[in-house]
């Protein structure tokens, strides 16, 4: 029942992304099951394009953390997704801040794929095209509400972060279409913006986060100037500055990201990692570290903060208000 679940949803997304006559990279890594990659491709090659597989082997370090420009990548890799009409991504890690995305992005070219972080067809077959359309909808609209936006308010768990916003925000779906031409099928659902630097003040409660998973319970993180200045708990606290100081550099701690989750699919468990964890319609997540890359750095959706690391933290059930209406209220969307 997987597998064959899995076939129609694989269809249902190279039918979306992929055009007769197309040259599609397949970039994959070398510990994902053959039979993905290979199902994709004949998918691609079905809808009468040429599939092209290229084959990588995981960096160290990263896991469900997303490979930045730190990594360094073959050439030859980076030349062969920025020659392809689109590229399908099926890596086992994140590749949305690394060298070939970002170059491939910059030459203009599409980006879809599956989110594969954990093994088997798991991230493939537990939604259905249904479950993905819904959160593409609700993606655009909160996208939309999200650009017209020139402030925020974020509360959770009694405390609140106010910040400004300033920029073309976009949603993440399973088709990569304008304005961001990138997508993803299983952790696709959501709508995110860079707000402005600088301008985050104040305090949220945090679920979850990169690197550390759930949290029994909610740790409170403080912000100023845009900067996390404290995370309030003994023993989280230890792990946060742990996880900063093994993954990260002095921008690490910057605010650069505020996102609308809208995948009504997306699986609460401590076994499930961020990227699906973040994506749950009603949920808010908000990121630290790199920006400048988002989207693969358009100038009107990319911020300006340069890290090695992104990270993000989660809030299961917030409530968001833009320009001082409530648009999010206690993890039930409003529109």
């Amino acid at each position: 029942m997987k597998e064959l679940q899995a076939v129609r949803n694989i269809w249902a997304c190279v039918n979306a992304n992929v055009n007769p006559g197309e040259s599609i990279v397949i970039l994959t890594s070398s510990d994902l099951d053959p039979d993905i990659y290979s199902t994709v491709a004949a998918a691609v090659e079905a809808k009468g394009a040429d599939p092209v597989v290229v084959i990588i082997k995981p960096p160290r370090g990263t896991g469900e953390l997303s490979a930045t420009e730190e990594v360094k990548f073959p050439k030859s890799v980076i030349g062969v997704c920025k020659s392809a009409d689109a590229v399908c991504q099926l890596t086992t890690f994140g590749l949305g801040f690394a060298a070939p995305f970002v170059e491939a992005r910059k030459a203009g070219v599409r980006w879809f794929g599956f989110a594969t972080y954990y093994p088997g067809l798991s991230m493939i077959t537990y939604n259905t095209i249904e479950d993905e359309e819904k959160a593409r909808t609700e993606a655009k609209i909160y996208a939309n509400l999200l650009t017209k936006a020139k402030s925020f308010k974020l509360i959770s768990h009694g405390e609140q972060l106010t910040g400004k916003l300033g920029r073309v925000s976009y949603p993440l779906s399973y088709v990569a279409e304008p304005p961001n031409y990138n997508g993803y099928w299983g952790t696709g659902g959501e709508a995110m913006c860079a707000p402005l630097e600088g301008s985050e003040e104040g305090s949220i409660g945090i679920d979850a986060m990169s690197g550390l998973g759930i949290f029994k319970n909610p740790i409170k993180f403080v912000v100023q100037k845009g900067q996390l200045v404290l995370v309030e708990d003994g023993e989280a606290s230890e792990k946060v500055e742990q996880f900063l100081k093994d993954q990260g550099d002095k921008n690490s701690k910057q605010f650069c990201e505020l996102a609308v989750g809208t995948n009504p699919a997306a699986r609460l468990h401590k076994a499930m990692g961020i990227h699906e964890i973040k994506e749950g319609i009603g949920r808010v997540h908000v990121g630290f570290g790199d920006s400048h890359n988002f989207a693969g750095g358009h100038p009107d959706m990319a911020g300006t903060i340069v890290s090695k690391l992104h990270w993000d933290a989660v809030i299961l059930e917030p409530t968001l208000e833009l320009d001082g209406k409530t648009v999010v209220e206690k993890g039930k969307l409003l529109y």
